[in-house]
């Protein structure tokens, strides 16, 4: 089964960021998970100020453990511009590209 992991920064940005996009998905028979960077414990309105790798390495951790097929997350702006979805679209991708290494190297064991 195919799986897809959006990471957003709060329980509400599901929804509007990409839940149009999830139940399609759902619908098509995938499995979805939401990771939420407020739901790890980090704080709302703090994110942006996180030190380096932190938000970077749960998430990661997310997708070593659960093996997604596609990951969604924010646009660079964070769509409405909140610093905290900017860093974790930043976030997103540093972990993603670290992913996309790590399966790589599975691979060509």
């Amino acid at each position: 089964m195919k799986k897809i992991l959006s990471v957003v920064a709060h329980t509400i940005d599901e929804s509007f960021a990409v839940g149009g996009t999830v139940a399609k998905y759902v619908k098509a028979g995938w499995q979805t998970e939401v990771l939420c960077a407020t739901s790890l414990g980090y704080d709302p309105g703090k994110l942006s100020m996180l030190t380096p790798g932190t938000l970077e390495d749960s998430i990661y951790r997310a997708m070593e453990s659960g093996i997604p097929d596609v990951v969604i997350t924010f646009d660079p702006t964070g769509i409405s511009n909140h610093p905290d979805h900017s860093k974790v679209s930043f976030a997103a991708t540093y972990a993603f590209q670290k992913y996309a290494l790590w399966l790589d190297k599975l691979r060509k064991k």
